[in-house]
């Protein structure tokens, strides 16, 4: 009498993909109004850019282990759906989970290289230092548009200037000329420092909100670390089941047909499709998340 321990299938640990969904959307929200800041500062931070793209890949390929979760779990279904249907032989049961385990055994090494490269990133992340972001010089385009604003600001006042001139010593004499001279340059240089202490006052809150959208970032990496170390012990866990089962099949003759009890098999089903339905739309969804927040606007 041959002993399957269905166990590891009834519990199999797989990550959570909700939680891994919020952490995303959140990151790569801060991400997207980082980028918007920096620029509306005068200041293109090429690192921090970077670091957005690599974010975006990691993502991408965390998205592509949610469907590699989803494919195994069809073929879990299979399986399961092998051992309970019908009567098979111990030879064509060992052929399927022979490939079960080295499609296992291929997505614990790609989540493993998934882990640790999001490991390295997020340590670059920490070490680079974003608290030296300061405006640039504008660009050419700018500076021509602020100084055609400045000369035909500059001839209009002086246009009513000139013609204030005419008008007061014509009408009152030289002592509303003098007050009217002060009231003209008045008019001329309060709105350029109202204009000058405006810019930098935006710059400066701008800089600000980049260094929290920052901090916030760092604050939610180590929780996607931890979802992608479980999921190398989802894998690992697999295999180890995989293993076991294969083990359990050795002692009997190739030949011999074994068939288990439909009502558990069914229970494993259930269970397992309900995790492929998961990473399905968790995978159609981490993209979604990226698409989104890639652009700016």
């Amino acid at each position: 009498m041959v002993s399957i321990n269905f166990d590891s299938w009834l519990n199999p640990g797989d990550p959570d993909t909700s939680i891994l969904e919020q952490l995303c959307e959140d990151i790569s929200l801060k991400l997207k109004c980082g980028r918007e800041s920096i620029i509306r500062i005068g200041n293109r931070n090429s690192q921090f850019d970077e670091q957005s793209g690599f974010f975006n890949e990691l993502i991408r390929r965390r998205g592509i282990e949610s469907l590699e979760i989803k494919n195994y779990a069809r073929d879990v279904e299979t399986y399961i759906d092998l051992l309970t249907e019908e009567k098979n032989n111990v030879d064509d049961i060992k052929g399927a989970l022979k490939t079960l385990l080295n499609d296992a055994k291929k997505n614990k090494i790609n989540a493993e290289k998934l882990r640790d490269d999001f490991v390295t990133f997020k340590d670059d992340f920490f070490q680079i230092k974003f608290n030296n972001i300061e405006p640039v010089k504008r660009s050419r385009d700018n500076n021509l548009f602020k100084i055609l604003k400045s000369t035909f600001q500059a001839f209009t006042i002086v246009s009513v200037f000139l013609l204030s001139i005419f008008y007061l010593i014509y009408t009152y004499g030289y002592k509303w000329f003098m007050i009217g001279l002060v009231l003209s340059l008045f008019l001329f240089f309060v709105p350029c420092v109202i204009e000058k202490n405006h810019d930098n006052d935006l710059e400066e809150n701008e800089a600000t909100k980049f260094l929290q959208y920052v901090e916030g970032i760092k604050n939610k990496l180590p929780a996607i670390s931890d979802n992608l170390n479980i999921l190398v012990q989802f894998w690992n866990q697999q295999i180890h089941a995989d293993e076991q089962h294969i083990r359990s099949l050795e002692s009997l003759n190739a030949n011999e047909e074994i068939k288990l009890p439909r009502e558990l098999g069914k229970k494993v089903e259930d269970i397992w499709k309900e995790i492929g339905d998961k990473n399905i739309n968790n995978h159609r969804n981490l993209n979604s998340i990226i698409t989104r927040n890639s652009m700016l606007g």
